[in-house]
Formats: C-alpha cells, structure tokens, sequence
C-alpha cells in the first residue's frame, strides 16, 4: 500500500491537536479581543484551517481519481457523492444553527439571514466592510463552500500534467488579489480579507503537498525527498513570518504584511500541517496525540460553529437569574465558564445530532465496491470529509 493510501485511511490522531488549536486561537480572540499576537489570533487560527482543510480534501480526491479510473468509473460519479458526503457533514448543524438562533430571536441572525443560507456571509462582510454580531465567523465557513464549489471539478477534470501549474496559478492569484484590491484599487480590508481568492494561498498550499506526495509516493527515497521539503518550506516561512512580521513594526511597512503575510504563514503553517499528518515524534508529538486534545480536534467544527453563540447564552441565563455575569467574573473566568458550556454542547452536537447523520456517509462511498468481492477503504475519520 502507497503512502497516499495510508494518509487516507489512517486515522490521523495529531491532525485533530492541531485542529483543536486552529479552533483555540479563533474562539479566544473574539472571547477576549485585545489578548491576541501576531501568531496566535483569530485569523491565523482561519488560515491554519485552510491549510488542512486544502492538504485533505485535495488529497481525498486525487485517490478517488485514481481509483476511479482504475475501475473505469464516471468522475461524474465520484463528484455527486463528494457534494453528498459535504451535505451530510456540513449543513445540518450549520442550518440547525442559523433555524434554532433564528426563532429564539438573534438579532444578528435574524437581519442577515438571507446571506447565510446560500453562503454568501463573506459577500455579506465584504459590502458592509465591518463584522455583524454573532454570525461574524460564518465568513470561513463560506469561503471553503465556495471552494468546494470549484476544487473537485478542477482536482477530478483537469488532465493531470496540468494539476501543477494550475494548483500554483491558484496560489499565486491570492497575494496577485490581496495587492490588486487592497493597495491598487483601496477595497476594504474587510473585503480582501474575507472573499475566497484571498485564501486560495491557504487552501492551495496544503493541496500542493497532497498533489506532490502522491505524485511522488512510487519510492520511499522520493516520499522521504516530499517530507524534507515541507520541513525546508515549514521553516522558512517561520522564519519569513516573523520578519514580515518584525519589519512592519519597525519599518511601517504594513503594506507588505498584508499582501504576503498569509501567503508566508501558509507555508509556515504547511510544515506543521504535513509532518502533522505523517506523524511526529517525541515530546511535540506524545502532546498532540493527547486524547482530550484530539477530542476537542474531533468536535472542532461544532466549536467553531458554536462559539459565538455561547457568551450570548450564558449571558441571557444569568440575566434571567437577575445576575450580571460580568460584574461576578473577569473576563478570562468567563472564557473559562463560556469554555466549558461550549465544549459540552458542542459534545452533545456531535455525538447526538452530527455523527449520527454523519454515519449516512457509509452509502455513498467515493468511489463504489463492486458487488462481489471488493471492498472500499474510506477516507479517515478525521478528515474535513468526516
């Protein structure tokens, strides 16, 4: 078995740390603004998911590609039960969500609905140039829609010599936007920021390393030769992250940071992200295959969808006890609190509400078995597939 069939099988215990991380930073930046760095943010927190998010899902559809047409299968095929499988695992909870905050009366919700259910938050943001309330990080969730949109017809179509170029056609459209609208035609930064060309350095970074690991997974010399470079890029763009990050501090040179700064992060994010998936040893590695860890990765989108709405929660509650939760907390005890709330629904959501929709996934394999004697390995749990 290839090394590319392995990462789509297995289950990848430290790829659910990091996204429990990704989750982390995004939560407590808008739960105690004011706290974040210029590496542990809300934003960086988007970003590190996209990487993932890009590395799976391209790495997902390459092997059903294969696989496909090894069994001379439509792409077709492989295609409508890809969407199916993303029906499955996004939308209940996303549209429980908007229907249940929707009739409890969100005002946030209520006034901006029509732009959530087709997943059009980030044009919502974008012609507003300011965040709106509670619904303010559905802007993510609309941008890898969107990129569903487009990515498996591209992954699925495209001829293969032509995968390549394509892949950083689209990585290099992402800082060639961010410059054009942000300091060429002076477009909000709100609307750079949040339209999905400004993330596909992001998202096609990580399927830049799926498309080269499997492309180069017949040898274990040539796997080993993937693994090195995305340590060498992992580095490096450390490196260049903090001094993008230093000079436009010291220089005011915030133009630049905001062309390539998540360009830079990408890659630096990419090295975690791919060594992550392989495995990693040692103290690093003992850590984020901690099983409360990988939990909180495994219910990640439950927590990102959630999260928002739990202070408003926890707020009214005490409201209606006649108590002010932030005249009896400081706001890290209330994070604490708001923390703790968010975990336990966001629990309860997966393992009553999403897993058991989520389990349907099992009739629309990728690519089907032949009735008699194949089987279909299906991709692991913890892929943004799951």
């Amino acid at each position: 078995m290839t090394q590319s069939h392995t990462l789509s099988s297995r289950y990848m215990w430290q790829l659910d740390s990091l996204r429990a991380v990704a989750a982390g930073m995004v939560i407590f930046s808008h739960w105690l603004p004011g706290t974040e760095t210029f590496w542990f943010n809300g934003h960086v927190g988007v970003q590190l998911f996209f990487v993932i998010s890009g590395f799976l899902i391209t790495g997902i559809l390459l092997d059903a590609r294969r696989n496909a047409e090894r069994r001379g299968i439509s792409r077709g095929v492989v295609i409508r039960r890809f969407y199916m499988r993303r029906l499955l695992r996004i939308f209940p909870l996303y549209y429980g969500m908007l229907t249940l905050t929707y009739l409890i009366g969100v005002t946030a919700v209520r006034t901006s609905i029509q732009w959530h259910l087709p997943y059009l938050s980030n044009v919502f943001f974008a012609m507003r140039g300011e965040w709106y309330g509670e619904v303010a990080h559905f802007w993510s969730l609309a941008v890898e829609e969107q990129f569903y949109c487009l990515w498996p017809w591209l992954i699925m179509c495209a001829p293969r010599r032509l995968l390549l170029p394509v892949v950083l056609a689209c990585m290099l459209s992402a800082p060639c936007f961010r410059w054009i609208a942000g300091q060429v035609v002076g477009i909000n930064d709100i609307a750079v920021m949040v339209m999905p060309l400004a993330s596909l350095d992001s998202l096609g970074i990580g399927a830049l390393f799926a498309l080269l690991q499997r492309s180069e997974a017949r040898t274990r010399n040539s796997a080993d030769r993937v693994t090195r470079l995305a340590r060498l890029v992992g580095i490096v763009g450390v490196m260049a992250f903090v001094t993008v990050h230093l000079m436009s501090r010291a220089f005011g040179t915030q133009g630049v940071a905001d062309v390539l700064g998540d360009s830079i992060f990408a890659a630096a994010a990419l090295g975690l992200v791919y060594l992550t998936a392989r495995g990693v040893e040692g103290p690093l590695g003992q850590l984020l295959q901690w099983r409360p860890l990988v939990y909180l990765g495994k219910i990640s989108y439950g927590l990102y969808v959630l999260h928002f709405f739990v202070p408003l929660l926890t707020q009214q509650v005490m409201t209606w006890g006649g108590v002010s939760m932030s005249d009896m907390m400081r706001p890290g005890a209330r994070s604490m609190v708001n923390f703790v709330i968010l975990v336990i629904l966001s629990s309860l959501s997966w393992h009553f509400f999403e897993k058991k929709i989520n389990d349907f996934k099992r009739y629309f394999p990728y690519v089907p078995p032949n009735r008699t004697h194949e089987t279909y390995t299906t991709p692991a749990s913890n892929s943004p597939d799951a």
